[in-house]
């Protein structure tokens, strides 16, 4: 396998280097099954690694757990500027040593997870190195709710959504400080996991556009979606808008679709279906897919859900005139008629707004420019660069001796206690009546159980009735 180029670093530092460094080391842990390597086949490396090159002059050095091939890895990470030193596979049984070895002579590290999936290894780092002496904090980050994205596609009983969500707990507990991408999901990390809220920070995603956009008239008839193709993105209901839309801006109009995923297949038949002129790519190096996104008249994302929709506001940034639809993560990015268009999430909704969009050049000119403002000031490097070291800075503060806070105690009313007493004889009846049931190995042990479970409750009901008393 051939290692994809990294870039060059084309930013100058924001910030000068600080008299005291952060700590000693960075490393950054990967999601579960990532690498740089792929980094570079989804031409996501340029972007991911700029914040990086902003941070490295707080850090004596970067070090990357990832899952790709060491051989490859080390390639990539030769090119990369500021270089990184890779562990890799973060989940070997050899990498706490390799990674102790990486951090020769340092004395404090960060280590800070990408996403909320496959955390354990960054966990279990923190753990290890601790225990060899070294001052360490953990800063838990995640671009999204993922637990909440499992249970909208598979259920929120489902074992993905579970599984998560035990994923999300138990980074939480150990984290020294939980970073998050809005408001929302930071809160909702709060509550679920019962993190203290001065634990939690808000840092956006960033965007790496800087300077002016073309005008509407520069512009080329296309409207553009970029991201993966799976069914929570709604790609089949923009694909029908465009259907949609008046003969003439039809006549004129292409659908430009760069991404990958399941839903392709389906995809292309619909648009065969319906006559539309799409054209599709695969992912594309970020420097072309901003390009794209410089040159179309119109950016659209019809998802169900979203975190902080990353492709929105690097489409806002090159001055699109931007739509999306009224759903959760996507109607806060944008102020409707100002820096885009947010549209109820139907097939109508969508073509009207295309159809006004493609007639109206003032409109997305003036639309496009606000855009590009807004989403560079709030969102590109210089903003978002502070918050995260403000986030780091932090962590290590506390650097592992934080409280956990403890449980808030349940109100109840007291007659629930004698309601408890009659439930647990109710409890122990149905049992044994399943037990019954059972085969003579299994009943005994079931049968086992079940008396120690009601030895405990009756004590802890008569616990209950002493304080009372």
């Amino acid at each position: 396998m051939r290692a994809p180029t990294p870039h060059t670093p084309r930013h100058t530092m924001i910030d000068p280097p600080p008299n005291q460094p952060i700590a000693d080391a960075l490393i950054l842990a990967l999601t579960r099954g990532m690498s740089l390597a792929e980094w570079g086949r989804l031409g996501m490396i340029e972007r991911e690694w700029e914040l990086y090159t902003q941070l490295a002059p707080h850090y004596g050095r970067l070090v990357v757990l990832s899952y790709g091939d060491p051989a490859i890895e080390a390639q990539v990470a030769a090119r990369m500027s500021p270089a990184p030193i890779v562990v890799t596979p973060a989940d070997s049984a050899d990498a706490h040593p390799r990674v102790l070895a990486a951090l020769a002579g340092a004395r404090s590290v960060l280590i800070k997870t990408n996403q909320m999936d496959g955390v354990f290894p960054a966990a279990r780092t923190a753990k290890f190195l601790r225990a060899n002496g070294l001052t360490v904090a953990l800063v838990g980050r995640g671009g999204y709710l993922r637990s909440r994205f499992l249970a909208d596609q598979y259920g929120p009983a489902s074992k993905q959504a579970a599984d998560a969500a035990a994923e999300e707990h138990d980074l939480c507990a150990a984290s020294d400080a939980i970073v998050g991408t809005t408001p929302e999901m930071v809160h909702a990390l709060s509550w679920r996991y019962g993190v203290a809220p001065e634990r939690t920070r808000v840092v956006p995603n960033y965007v790496i556009v800087q300077g002016s956009t073309r005008c509407a008239a520069e512009r080329e008839p296309t409207v553009l979606y970029a991201g993966q193709l799976v069914a929570r993105k709604r790609v089949d209901m923009l694909i029908r808008a465009c259907a949609c839309i008046s003969d003439d801006n039809q006549a004129r109009l292409t659908l430009s679709i760069i991404g990958e995923g399941p839903e392709e297949p389906a995809l292309k038949a619909l648009v065969g279906e319906l006559g539309v002129n799409a054209r599709f790519e695969k992912r594309l190096p970020h420097t072309e897919l901003l390009e794209r996104m410089r040159r179309a008249a119109i950016y659209a994302q019809a998802s169900m859900l979203e975190g902080h929709p990353k492709a929105v506001i690097e489409a806002m940034a090159c001055g699109a005139a931007v739509i999306v639809t009224d759903s959760p993560g996507m109607r806060d990015v944008l102020t409707h008629g100002v820096t885009g268009l947010r549209v109820e999430a139907h097939v109508g909704a969508l073509a009207d707004a295309i159809d006004l969009l493609l007639t109206d050049e003032p409109w997305r000119e003036q639309m496009g420019h606000a855009a590009a403002h807004v989403a560079q000031e709030q969102y590109g490097l210089r903003a978002i660069v502070p918050l995260e070291l403000a986030a780091h800075r932090q962590a290590m503060s506390t650097a592992g001796t934080f409280e956990r806070a403890q449980a808030a105690g349940v109100r109840f009313d007291p007659a629930l206690v004698d309601a408890a007493d009659e439930a647990a004889g109710e409890w122990e009846r149905s049992l044994r009546a399943f037990a019954r049931r059972l085969e003579s190995s299994q009943a005994h042990r079931v049968l086992a159980e079940v008396e120690a479970s009601i030895r405990d409750l009756r004590e802890s009901v008569s616990g209950t009735r002493k304080v009372k008393a």
